[in-house]
């Protein structure tokens, strides 16, 4: 959803956002 440069460290960190930085 939110794929930005930054990591949006939310309470619980997504792990598709995760897999997209990584």
């Amino acid at each position: 959803m939110g794929e930005t440069a930054v990591w949006p460290v939310q309470t619980e960190p997504a792990p598709c956002q995760l897999m997209s930085v990584a």
